[in-house]
């Protein structure tokens, strides 16, 4: 894995990023299809996780901004 080739957003930033990612995803569906999931199934588990994650973090940042937030009250 590659890091950004520049610090911040940037013209392409989410094309280098899948770019990095598609192997370790190739590999990880590969897996899926060898252990006998079909690859549409190995597709709708990653949505789903990346859906879950997404959320969990939008979730955490919430909560920490509202907690931050119920500090300066104090």
């Amino acid at each position: 894995m590659h890091p950004p080739k520049h610090l911040g957003s940037y013209p392409g930033r989410d094309v280098d990023l899948q770019e990095n990612l598609e192997e370790g995803f190739t590999a990880l569906i590969i897996a899926a299809e060898n252990a006998g999931w079909l690859p549409f199934e190995a597709y709708q588990a990653v949505i789903s996780l990346a859906e879950a994650h997404a959320c969990a973090d939008i979730s955490n940042e919430a909560m920490a901004d509202f907690l931050e937030k119920m500090n300066r009250q104090r």
